[in-house]
């Protein structure tokens, strides 16, 4: 279960970083509509929730805190770069006890380790899909991350 798990996170990301390269890094801020959230915004929320989760997870208990202030494009991918290293390093860590113990949300639900890292991937696949069209909207050319 954590093998296959880990490769899938790992699969994920590799596309994703495909993304990041090709992103015309001048267009964090583009908007196609002024309402839409930028690139910039989404990477740092989707950084940011994944780590919020993480540090749930190391520390049996939620905790609330702020998002960072990034302003530039290499800057949250850093930040993203750190948060998808410290989750894969817990994951990797992770004894069986941790990855099927259940951690409660602040909503009530449950979760347990797999559920967070499949989450995860499913959101940033989402979120790549996101980039790939706002950075062709802005004018970068970006291939398709499954090689098409």
């Amino acid at each position: 279960m954590k093998e296959p798990t880990l490769r899938y996170l790992q699969r994920v990301r590799e596309l994703t970083r495909k993304v990041f390269h090709y992103f015309p890094k001048d267009k964090g801020d583009y908007r196609p509509r002024p309402y839409w959230d930028s690139p910039l915004k989404m990477l740092v929320q989707l950084a940011f929730t994944e780590q919020k989760i993480q540090k749930a997870f190391t520390e049996g208990k939620w905790q609330e805190v702020l998002p960072p202030v990034i302003t530039h494009w290499e800057g949250a991918i850093q930040f993203c770069e750190e948060v998808r290293n410290a989750t894969i390093q817990f994951a990797l860590q992770a004894d069986p006890e941790q990855w099927h113990k259940p951690l409660s949300t602040p909503e009530g639900k449950t979760i347990h380790l797999q559920d967070f890292l499949l989450s995860i991937g499913e959101y940033e696949a989402y979120l790549r899909g996101q980039l790939v069209v706002y950075g062709r909207l802005a004018g970068g050319h970006i291939p398709e991350p499954y090689g098409g």
